[in-house]
């Protein structure tokens, strides 16, 4: 058979891959560094088994009908603050996932290469694994072969917790097809899967620079406060880099330029209510923070089953946990019923990227200058100390004047 997909629809969940019985799907790298699923005709018995289990093309219709359609809705934040500090938003997946563990069950998430050159998922069951499974990676985790370990474990008897983006969630359903009582799913807030290629780019220009190889990666880094947004990158010789929302090339060609994100993420079948998996996590955009929410994080929670419920209670006794809105969640949140808009830009970037590197290509694409970047960076410091100095005036002058 041809393929089902086209090259903008495919999401590269690889499940087709990993549901082929004769081995006739591969998936070469495209020129933006996506894989793409390629069937080999002469291999192929026709049996239809990649189209049945592809969630593009089938979408998981049991979990339309047993998901809630308005999920529960919580604001959460851990209670350790080691935990918190080193989670990408408020360490509710640590929390669910240690208390997960602790029950004897299977992990199975995205984590870094021993390099961090890609990111892969695996099935880990210690906290050490847990340990690289956690914090966002923020570009496209390879699944190859994960589905059918999945499957082994549950067949063995085991209890297996699965996080991705929703798409691989869908097509883990799609490939276990039965409901099974001992598999939970975890999806996060989703704006696009970037390119691993992208990622790999601004990775060698950085090693290049700092003439080291890489020692830990971490995305929306809270050394210097959650909403900065900030990207550190520590090096075997001991250097570091640190960039934020406002000078940060990564930072900026995602949420600002929608440079290098999946072509399918601009048309996505899984925004949409209710959600495919048993939770849903993400970053509480949108609120009144305090001081000390804005600098350590806070996690938005999606209770989308009995499943869902169950995975919350396990984690309260570590987490703070307040009930919120659906209306405060997607009003801070848009990806979660809305793509990310296509930007032409995309293809002046992929070419740029061919010849100027990493960085050059998205400030040169964004129109953005070395002076812009700087005044938008020391704009931020100057509003964000005016604002803590009109807290203090405030509660001094309550204070002198006696609060009733």
């Amino acid at each position: 058979m041809k393929p089902f997909l086209t090259h903008d629809e495919c999401m590269g969940c690889k499940a087709c891959g990993d549901i082929c019985p004769v081995g006739a799907i591969s998936f070469p790298v495209d020129e933006e560094g996506f894989w793409q699923m390629t069937i080999d005709e002469e291999k192929c018995i026709d049996c239809h088994r990649c189209e049945m289990v592809c969630p593009v093309k089938n979408y998981p219709e049991s979990r339309t009908e047993t998901n809630r359609s308005e999920p529960l809705v919580y604001k959460t934040w851990h209670k350790d603050p080691a935990v918190r500090y080193n989670s990408t938003s408020g360490g509710m997946y640590y929390a669910a996932a240690e208390a997960f563990l602790e029950r004897g069950g299977v992990l199975v998430g995205s984590v870094y290469t021993e390099k961090f050159e890609r990111a892969v998922h695996v099935a880990v069951k210690d906290h050490a694994g847990l340990q690289r499974v956690m914090r966002s990676k923020y570009f496209q985790s390879d699944t190859d072969g994960i589905y059918k370990v999945v499957r082994d474990l549950l067949k063995a008897g085991e209890k297996v917790l699965f996080c991705g983006a929703p798409c691989q969630s869908a097509a883990l359903h799609k490939f276990i097809g039965k409901k099974d009582e001992n598999l939970y799913t975890m999806d996060f807030v989703c704006r696009g899967i970037n390119s691993p290629l992208a990622y790999s780019s601004y990775m060698d220009e950085l090693k290049a620079k700092y003439k080291s190889e890489l020692k830990e990666v971490r995305f929306k880094d809270k050394s210097r406060g959650w909403t900065n947004l900030g990207t550190r990158i520590f090096f075997q010789n001991g250097k570091e880099y640190y960039r934020n929302r406002y000078n940060d090339p990564w930072v900026n060609g995602f949420i600002a330029g929608n440079l290098y994100m999946r072509p399918a993420c601009f048309q996505c079948a899984f925004k949409k209510l209710p959600r495919v998996s048993d939770m849903s996590i993400g970053d509480f955009w949108g609120l009144n923070f305090t001081q000390e929410e804005s600098s350590q994080g806070v996690s938005l929670v999606f209770s989308n089953n009995e499943k869902g419920d169950w995975l919350l209670d396990i984690s309260r006794p570590r987490m703070f946990v307040e009930q919120r809105t659906l209306e405060e969640a997607l009003q801070g949140n848009p990806a979660i019923l809305h793509s990310a808009v296509y930007s032409e830009k995309r293809k002046q970037f992929f070419a740029l990227l061919r010849t100027v590197g990493f960085s050059e290509a998205v400030w040169r694409t964004m129109g953005s200058t070395a002076r812009e970047r700087w005044l938008k960076e020391k704009k931020h410091k100057i509003n964000a100390f005016l604002s803590r100095f009109s807290i203090l005036y405030r509660i001094k002058t309550m204070i002198k004047g006696g609060v009733r």
